[in-house]
């Protein structure tokens, strides 16, 4: 298995960027649409192009990012949840966290995809972003179809590779066109009218923010969430199911939980980083970490790397 590097020519970026935005007045209008985003950190975790030898396989793993892959070269079978997906030149699978993914590629000749993770959880909870925008799990192009989406692609690999200045907004700039890119193309309109309400996420906005300022108290109870934003606890609860896929406490848990793989990408040490997210003790904070990651936060610093 042999990672490449992509270098893409700037002037293919502006070319990118100018098909990009001939398409945008296009974009349907959705409601919720906007302030869902606003309220979705995308975040590029990795992209690269891989290249395989015949006939290599990739075996069964639950994804804890969201997963682009685009299919250059070779033939083969992607199993998600256990659903055999056949794949070819032009493949292009979008797996949302969490799912099970397992690969086989054909003997017979060399294999080649570009594949992008990213951080896509809408709210912070559990919704993956794919989800609620309803993007197919498979798209099928024609070499050249869609010069957009590979550009968007490689240049994500290119700066992934490189990690020039910067390359983390640049790579999150790229990342947002390219999902807005497949939502006007590819998305499922009619799902997309099940978004969540302005309403709602303007109820629940502040409780979020509460929780983010107060991540490094040892404990924020469900009460004062309710108080703001002015429902009952049971009501709260479930305005909290809707929009995250979490009840109260698992979001707090999970945003504690995404506060210390950013403070621990920033080179904190372990006892800073509990101390942070309301932890008493580094002890404390190893088991909270392992409990929700299935991992230490040693070893999954040495994997982010």
């Amino acid at each position: 298995m042999i990672r490449t590097i992509c270098d893409v020519p700037n002037r293919s970026f502006a070319a990118a960027g100018q098909r990009l935005g001939e398409s945008w007045p296009s974009w349907p209008k959705l409601p919720g649409l906007e302030t869902v985003l606003a309220h979705t950190p995308l975040s590029v975790v990795s992209a690269a192009q891989w290249r395989w030898r015949e006939g290599h396989h990739i075996p069964t793993r639950s994804l804890p990012t969201s997963n682009f892959a685009l299919y250059l070269a070779g033939s083969g079978t992607v199993w998600l949840e256990g659903q055999p997906n056949p794949i070819r030149s032009g493949t292009l699978l979008i797996t949302p966290r969490g799912w099970s993914q397992r690969v086989v590629h054909d003997p017979g000749h060399p294999y080649q995809a570009l594949s992008l993770h990213a951080q896509m959880s809408v709210f912070g909870g559990e919704r993956d972003l794919i989800d609620t925008l309803g993007l197919p799990r498979r798209i099928d192009l024609r070499t050249g179809q869609d010069e957009v989406l590979l550009l968007a692609m490689r240049s994500l690999a290119q700066l992934s590779a490189q990690r020039p200045p910067l390359w983390r907004s640049a790579a999150d700039a790229w990342l947002t066109s390219m999902v807005m890119h497949l939502l006007q193309h590819y998305g499922d309109a009619a799902h997309n009218q099940h978004l969540p309400t302005d309403r709602d996420i303007a109820r629940l906005a502040p409780a979020l923010a509460h929780i983010d300022a107060c991540l490094v108290d040892g404990s924020i109870a469900v009460c004062e969430l309710a108080a703001i934003v002015g429902l009952s606890e049971i009501a709260t609860r479930r305005l909290f199911l809707r929009l995250t896929g979490l009840s109260p406490n698992r979001y707090i848990q999970s945003r504690r939980i995404a506060r210390a793989c950013q403070l621990l990408r920033d080179g904190q040490s372990m006892t800073a980083v509990a101390a942070a997210v309301g932890c008493s003790d580094a002890s404390v904070f190893h088991r909270l970490f392992r409990r929700h990651t299935g991992i230490t936060p040693g070893r999954w610093l040495t994997e982010e790397h």
